[in-house]
């Protein structure tokens, strides 16, 4: 390059000029690098050594070394503006900086750093007093929106096809521009609709944006507009052609009801207030609105207020509907849209028909009886009344009976009642007597107090009863409609009653026990006798034994003796065993004779010294004097052996 005298590279946006330090051409060329943003370096290391190596360098409007620098970098993948690098100012001036918010396949800006006004927004800006330093910070999204176009027709979305990241539950806006000659086909995929709209990114979102090359009009309208509107606004709108598009019928009159959809809806139910369209022809769709109507029938005889027809009411309110009987009719429920036997209030949410239903009201008999003294009001007898009919009965009794109770179809104690007429009925007053008579008998000697005799007591009167025996007679109970053993008792007067009072003549006990091997007539026991009764007691020993006496309240050794019973007595009769004989001891045979022989033989043992001499001497008595003896027991020996009698 010896031959180059001048290079111009004005306004070409040059920064680093390091390259033309080799440059060899001849001293004296001329360099032209007016109004290049030469970087720092460039101004004030490179222009000053072309200088010194002989170069002519314009630097024209380009500023000096010194003047403040200002260095610009991205952190993660985004794009700012001015781009990353360095830029020289005049001391003092407001540098403008923008972030790109997100770039396809890139991340998301989230804050400058250095001394800038608004380190959050994607807009600010910072005052070049000195060199400054300044770092757009981009990180990566949560989740990614995928924008994709599809269709023969053209058009723009923002985004744009791409892959964009957001951060979670940071809304992502989407709008549309079509082409001309094309036709907007809506959204699809995570978003819907044929209108720009916002979608939620709390995931991955993939959504198409459709662009038809061939369309038609759909028409959506209303059939009056102060009553309703519909979602998307009544319009023409062209689209694309086999676009699908839902439709909202709403109401802005609350007294209206939306009725059905009209036009080219297709297969579509026109009673569903949402309705979806596909646009592969020209459509035209309209929303009805209607108030809702009220049909009234009557079945049977009777009226309805309103009367029956068709009457129209504002939405959402309530209609009363009475109904009224003709004569000999009932009323007997609702059917249809309403039910039971009242007053209607019906919600009108949408049109109702409903049907008073009127039957002829039955004829039942009541049949009227009276058991007892008195009258039924009915009197007694068949009557009849209307089904549903309450019919007051009432019992009034005659002198001397009084009302108890109903049977049959009615019940109770009260005198007054009614019966309910759903069928036949009978109903029966029952009357009971209010007076009873009470009758007073004795048996025995004694009195009663009322007397013997009969009397008459109101009804339920509790009559006291005593009873007063006779001398020697006692009181022993009571019979018939009273019981018990004292002598005071009572009667209640519930019906006709007969008592009797028993009085017995008083006695005493006579107890007789027997004490050793004997009898007794009265035998041995207990025995009761009149006050006063003379009892004539005898014992009797059995085989071996003998009578010996009487104890208690009889005394004696006689076996007979007499007891006047004028208290409570008690004897025994003592007996005790008789005693045995004892035979002497010269009586060798014991037949109680001692003969010659026996008397020497038991005086020869006295001599000898074996036999005592008192019974010698009693033995020899003995002999001498009869020989036949007897054992007397209540004597001593040897002087119990007596000569026989």
């Amino acid at each position: 390059m010896t031959s180059l005298e001048e290079l111009l590279l004005p306004y070409n946006r040059i920064k680093d000029i390091s390259m033309l330090l080799d440059l060899g051409a001849p001293a004296g060329a001329v360099i032209d690098l007016a109004m290049n943003p030469l970087d720092n370096t460039s101004i004030c290391t490179y222009v000053p050594a072309l200088r010194d190596a002989g170069y002519t360098v314009w630097d024209d409007d380009i500023l000096p070394c010194g003047s403040p620098v200002l260095t610009l970098t991205v952190s993660g993948a985004g794009e700012i503006n001015p781009a990353p690098g360095e830029y020289r100012y005049e001391p003092g001036t407001e540098v403008f900086l923008s972030a790109t918010p997100r770039i396809s396949g890139g991340g998301i800006f989230s804050h400058w750093t250095g001394n800038v006004a608004d380190p959050d927004s994607t807009f600010t800006s910072i005052v070049m007093n000195g060199d400054e330093s300044v770092e757009a910070v981009f990180v990566s999204g949560d989740y990614t929106l995928t924008i994709a176009h599809s269709g023969g027709g053209s058009g723009t979305t923002a985004p744009p096809p791409g892959v964009w990241a957001y951060r979670t539950n940071e809304w992502a806006n989407l709008n549309y521009v079509v082409d001309p000659g094309s036709f907007w086909g809506g959204w699809q995929g995570d978003f819907s609709g044929i209108f720009p709209g916002s979608i939620l990114m709390n995931g991955d979102k993939t959504v198409t944006a459709v662009f038809g090359d061939t369309g038609y009009d759909l028409t959506i309208a209303v059939d009056d507009e102060l009553v309703g509107f519909t979602n998307p606004a009544t319009g023409i709108y062209s689209l694309a052609d086999g676009t699908e598009v839902d439709i909202m019928a709403l109401v802005s009159d609350s007294t209206y009801l939306f009725d059905q959809w009209t036009g080219d809806i297709g297969d579509a139910d026109p009673d569903n207030p949402s309705l979806q369209v596909v646009v592969d022809q020209p459509r035209t769709v309209t929303a009805t609105y209607v108030q809702p109507v009220l049909t009234i029938a009557v079945l049977g005889q009777g009226q309805t207020s309103p009367a029956a027809g068709s009457h129209t009411y504002p939405a959402y309110t309530f209609a009363e509907v009475t109904a009224t009987p003709e004569a000999g009719w009932r009323f007997a429920g609702w059917q249809g849209d309403a039910e039971g036997t009242g007053v209607l209030d019906l919600y009108m949410d949408g049109d109702k028909n409903i049907t008073a239903v009127f039957e002829e009201i039955p004829v039942y008999t009541l049949t009227m009886s009276v058991e007892g003294g008195g009258t039924t009001e009915p009197t007694a007898g068949v009557h009849t009344y209307l089904a549903g009919a309450s019919v007051p009965v009432t019992a009034t009794p005659v002198s001397g009976w009084r009302f108890s109770h109903w049977t049959g179809d009615a019940a109770g104690t009260e005198p007054g009642s009614s019966v309910y007429m759903d069928g036949n009925k009978s109903v029966t007053a029952v009357f009971v007597r209010s007076e009873f008579t009470l009758t007073i008998l004795i048996e025995g000697s004694g009195m009663t107090s009322p007397a013997a005799g009969t009397y008459t007591y109101a009804e339920n009167t509790i009559v006291p009863i005593t009873a007063e025996p006779a001398e020697q007679w006692k009181f022993a109970r009571w019979l018939g409609d009273a019981g018990g053993e004292t002598p005071s008792t009572s009667v209640t007067m519930d019906g006709d009653k007969t008592v009797k009072a028993v009085f017995e003549e008083r006695t005493y006990l006579l107890t007789i026990t027997v004490l050793g091997e004997g009898s007794t007539t009265p035998a041995m026991g207990e025995h009761f006798y009149p006050f006063g009764t003379s009892v004539m007691v005898m014992a009797t020993a059995e085989e071996g034994w003998q009578f010996v006496r009487w104890e208690g309240d009889a005394s004696g050794t006689a076996p007979f003796t007499t007891v006047v019973m004028n208290a409570d007595k008690s004897i025994t009769a003592v007996f005790e065993a008789e005693p045995e004989d004892v035979p002497h001891p010269a009586d060798k045979n014991e037949d109680f004779r001692i003969g010659l022989s026996e008397a020497i033989a038991y005086l020869t043992g006295w001599q000898q010294g074996a036999n005592p001499i008192g019974y010698a001497i009693r033995a020899a008595y003995l002999w001498q004097n009869g020989e036949v003896y007897a054992y007397d027991e209540t004597k001593d020996p040897p002087l119990c052996w007596v000569l026989a009698k």
